[in-house]
């Protein structure tokens, strides 16, 4: 299930949405300062649980959205690197780590991360889309 930015924006926030999903929620949402204080301990609490604690995809794409919207740039950007770090084979997290490059004006890793995308998922008209155009303002 994904929520597009406009739909999340305004509602609680990213982290505490991706939290209310998980049955660790007290000992994160201390850490919660900052979204750097929640990957931290999020990394922390996936190296040292025996469950295996992770957040799927979905959620650190949301995460990553969220911030976006706010223009949380840094942020959304370090939470989709950490989704791609997580599922490298995924060529949506490259998409989504793309729009974040480009929303922050870093066009040529914009352009890296679509190219790793569309390389991934090749049907994946939206980066071919973006990569046209972010290589037409070159």
């Amino acid at each position: 299930q994904r929520l597009d930015r406009e739909e999340h924006a305004g509602r609680v926030t990213p982290v505490e949405f991706c939290l209310s999903q998980t049955g660790e929620r007290q000992r994160v949402q201390e850490a919660l300062r900052t979204t750097q204080a929640a990957l931290q301990e999020y990394a922390e609490l996936k190296k040292n649980s025996a469950s295996g604690y992770q957040f799927n995809e979905g959620d650190l794409n949301l995460m990553g959205y969220a911030l976006l919207n706010q223009k949380k740039f840094d942020e959304a950007i370090a939470t989709l690197k950490l989704n791609v770090e997580m599922y490298p084979k995924s060529g949506n997290v490259y998409d989504s780590l793309g729009e974040a490059y480009m929303d922050a004006g870093q066009k040529d890793l914009a352009i890296q991360s679509y190219e790793k995308s569309l390389e991934l998922d090749p049907k994946n008209e939206n980066a071919v889309t973006i990569l046209k155009k972010l290589k037409d303002q070159k």
